[in-house]
Formats: C-alpha cells, sequence, structure tokens
C-alpha cells in the first residue's frame, strides 16, 4: 500500500505492512523520498509567493526534515555548502574528497572540480596492473571500482553528506543523487537521459556519460562521479590503461569501442554553442544545473581557500601524495572510518585484471550496444 495524500491534509500511516514507505508528495507525483513509516506527515498549503509545498517530516529514527518540492521535483534536501568549482592536480583533488567526508561529519557540501592536466584515478581496492605506462599522473581514490582516466575533458562533481538518518543506506543515497545528476543533464537539453543504479551510471539513450561511486562512512557519506564533456582522445588513453574485452555470443567487444562511441554533453547540447572556449563554459553550465538541482539556489557559498587546503595537506601527506598509498593502499580505511565501500573489502588484496570502471557493473546486453559497430 502506498498512501496518496494531498496538500493541506494530515494522514496518520497505520497498518501498513512494510516496514519502510515510498511517500508520493502529490497523486500524480513520482515517489522522492524513502523514509521510516512515521507517525505523521503533515501537509501545509503552497505559499502562492514562491509555488512551493513545504512539508514537515516526522519520523520514527528520522530526525525532522524540511522539503521544499516545486510540482514533484525535491530541490533540497540539506542546507549545502558549496566549494565552488576548481581545478587542481589529481592528489589534490583526492585529498579535499576526504576533507570534505570528514567536514561532512557536520555540514553536507558539494564541489566540482576538474583536473590539471590527464590522471588516471584507481579504485580504493584495485591493482595497478591496469597502468600500461606512467605517463600522466596516478592516484588512489576512497571508493571502489577500477581505473578511470580524467583530465581536462571531464567535470568530476562530489557530494559529502553527514550519516544523520535522512538515507537508510548507500544504496538510497545513490539512488536520490543519480536522479539529481540525471535531471541535471536533461536540462542542459538533452533528450532521453536516464540513470542506471545497478550500473552506478548516468546514460544518454543506452550509452554511459556519467559514473559514479561511493563511500558509505561512519558519520559521513560521500558519492563522487565524472561527467565526459568531450571525447576522449582514445589513441592516448589505449596507450596508457587496460582497456577490457568481453565475448557475448559469437562476437568480442571492445571498452575501446564502447568509450569511442560514448556520448558526451558538448556533443548532445546547443548550450554554449558558439563560446569560444566551449569545453570551459559547458562544464560551467553543467555544474550550475547540478548545484540547482542539489540545492535550488539556498546553498551558503564556500570557496575552497587556504584554510581548507591546509586542512587538506596532512591528508596528502598520509595518502594521496604518498606512493604507498598509490601503490599498495597503505594505510587502508578501518571500521572505525567506514561502514561500507561497496563492493570493497576494507584490508582485502588488491584486485587484477579490472576493467574500465564506467562499464564495470554494466551488464552484457547493454554492453553489446554501448560497444556496438553496427
Amino acid at each position: 500500500m502506498k498512501p496518496v495524500v494531498t496538500p493541506n491534509a494530515t494522514a496518520k500511516l497505520s497498518n501498513i505492512p512494510n516496514s519502510f514507505v515510498r511517500l508520493p508528495i502529490m497523486p500524480y507525483a513520482t515517489p522522492v523520498k524513502t523514509i521510516c513509516k512515521g507517525d505523521e506527515y503533515r501537509y501545509e498549503e503552497p505559499n502562492p509567493m514562491v509555488n512551493a509545498i513545504i512539508i514537515m517530516i516526522t519520523a520514527r529514527n528520522v530526525a525532522p526534515i524540511k522539503l521544499f518540492i516545486t510540482g514533484n521535483v525535491l530541490i533540497l534536501m540539506f542546507n549545502y555548502e558549496y566549494w565552488g568549482f576548481g581545478t587542481y592536480n589529481a592528489a589534490v583533488n583526492m585529498a579535499l574528497e576526504e576533507a570534505m567526508l570528514l567536514r561532512a561529519k557536520k555540514k553536507a557540501a558539494i564541489r566540482f572540480y576538474d583536473f590539471a592536466r590527464d590522471s588516471v584515478v584507481l579504485g580504493y581496492a584495485q591493482s595497478t596492473d591496469a597502468l600500461k605506462k606512467r605517463d600522466a599522473d596516478v592516484v588512489r581514490r576512497v571508493t571502489g571500482g577500477s581505473h578511470v582516466q580524467t583530465g581536462k575533458n571531464i567535470l568530476a562533481y562530489s557530494i559529502a553528506v553527514p550519516r544523520d538518518g535522512s538515507f537508510r543506506g548507500y544504496e538510497d543515497m545513490r539512488a536520490y543523487y543519480a536522479e539529481k545528476i540525471r535531471a541535471a543533464v536533461e536540462n542542459m537539453g538533452i533528450d532521453d537521459v536516464t540513470a542506471d543504479n545497478h550500473a552506478s551510471s548516468i546514460n544518454i539513450g543506452d550509452k554511459v556519460v556519467a559514473g559514479h561511486a561511493m563511500f558509505w562512512g561512519v558519520e559521513s557519506a560521500l558519492i563522487h562521479g565524472l561527467i565526459l564533456i568531450e571525447p576522449y582522445q582514445m589513441e592516448k588513453l589505449a596507450a596508457r590503461i587496460a582497456l577490457g574485452k568481453r565475448k557475448i555470443g559469437t562476437k568480442t567487444y571492445s571498452e575501446y569501442d564502447a568509450l569511442k562511441n560514448a556520448p558526451t554533453v558538448a556533443g548532445e547540447t546547443d548550450a554554449a554553442k558558439n563560446a569560444p572556449q566551449r569545453n570551459n563554459a559547458v562544464k560551467n553550465i553543467m555544474a550550475e544545473r547540478i548545484l540547482a538541482e542539489l540545492a535550488g539556489g539556498k546553498h551558503a557559498n564556500e570557496p575552497i581557500n587556504e584554510k581548507t587546503v591546509a586542512k587538506a595537506m596532512p591528508l596528502l601527506a598520509k595518502r594521496y601524495g604518498n606512493d604507498a598509498w598509490t601503490e599498495e593502499r597503505s594505510p587502508s580505511f578501518t571500521s572505525e572510518d567506514v561502514e561500507e565501500i561497496p563492493g570493497e573489502e576494507l584490508n582485502g588484496g588488491l584486485k587484477k585484471k579490472l576493467g574500465y570502471c564506467m562499464y564495470l557493473q554494466v551488464n552484457d546486453r547493454n554492453f553489446r550496444r554501448m560497444a556496438s559497430n553496427d
């Protein structure tokens, strides 16, 4: 049973057999929030000045949350700090990720970034065997999966939030933020944009344009990912890192072809069509669209400054600027730091012969379409 309620109504939800319910905001709306079955859900009249429904939710084991809804689109989950959009080298970017996690124990934060030069980012539990040659920066991240190449052709995003009961688990958090990224890509004027939560990807048509990974910490959690703004230089990429192949039926399909066929935001949108530096212009517009979906203009601007970087420097020395971390994943995270890195053991052996991260969880049927040259 899924309760359907209208604005300006108070509903007691009882005699519901399941422990959790999906709560539609209006009869025609899609569910936007998973919460514990609670005592009372009060719906107040929309404020005609802002055309929004203000909903106060009180649920068992969940702190009261105020949600601002326009139509059926959730535009505020947390009171976010916005760390801005910056370009850093790979090691500093990874140190800033952990700094966000530590800060998010008290305050949710959003940031966008790219990389000063081509860089290979390894998964938390991945061996370095994916590296064919070392002509780019190499770093290891806090989240699972496998290697990706980053550089000026991508936009990276990170969202760190407190573990305050807003999400039951990392699957709920992943689904929530995937929908926000999907909607932002669609708002670039791009059709047929979908979120595949099994593969942790955002797709245009049947091909991956963005992928993300998660860190489900004890007191805070992180989701971060990358969006393809412009195509990869495939010959350089293929000479640098391992790309996998799959035999599906009687044919063999390659990650090289899947990446070569991958859509890009700049290739699908008319935004900034005549901008002199279109790559940067599209990245900035894409970041603005995501920020609007996440925070609805109600964020606090807290751009990265010398103080922020100073807090990240011990993390850089401990892990991300340290060969022991990059090569051997030392020191590993412990159960005092993290409840789960999805798909990984905190201190298990490093995995070898992994394919490219954007396709690691894509099923064979979908991968065949992505890599097909027919």
